[in-house]
């Protein structure tokens, strides 16, 4: 076996000592290079086509969201809220003719231990309206997203400032 690649070395190396099969050689490859050059270019120039059309058209959809909306909720994971948080988006959003409000919703509350969901919805609550939500979708959604009964000209200002 080691003697059959010993003598398939030595006459691919016969092959090149000759100029012209040298010459030969170097062409075949160029080609080669150049056809796969081509293909490359090609495949390439598509994808960022694609890419800042998608995005136009994205941020079209999400200026038309935010203009007819009175609401707009931004779905933060809970196991890392800071990491899904879209700071522009929020911008947007505040800055948008109409007053529009933006709530925050800490999902996946069930996943993450009690004592963190409590510091994060503390810290959310400092900056923007926040709800927690638990990832499933049992009856036990049904005290988060049922509406106070309370009118809002009548309720205090912590009864504002709770989750209730």
């Amino acid at each position: 076996m080691r003697e059959k690649q010993q003598v398939a070395r030595e006459q691919e190396r016969q092959r090149h000592r000759t100029m012209e099969s040298y010459c030969q050689d170097v062409l075949k490859r160029q080609q080669e290079f150049e056809q796969k050059e081509e293909v490359l270019q090609e495949l390439n120039m598509f994808p960022q086509l694609d890419d800042e059309a998608t995005r136009k058209a994205y941020y079209k959809e999400f200026r038309k969201v935010v203009e007819y909306s009175d609401v707009i909720l931004e779905v933060l994971d809970a196991r890392d809220p800071l990491g899904c948080r879209c700071f522009q988006m929020e911008e947007t959003v505040l800055r948008a003719e109409g007053n529009k409000k933006l709530v925050l919703v800490l999902n996946k509350i069930d996943l993450v231990p009690k004592e963190i969901v409590e510091k994060w919805l503390e810290y959310l609550l400092n900056e923007l309206p926040t709800v927690a939500f638990k990832a499933s979708t049992q009856h036990h959604q049904v005290k988060n997203l049922t509406r106070c009964k309370v009118p809002v000209d009548q309720a205090s200002e912590s009864l504002l400032k709770s989750r209730a």
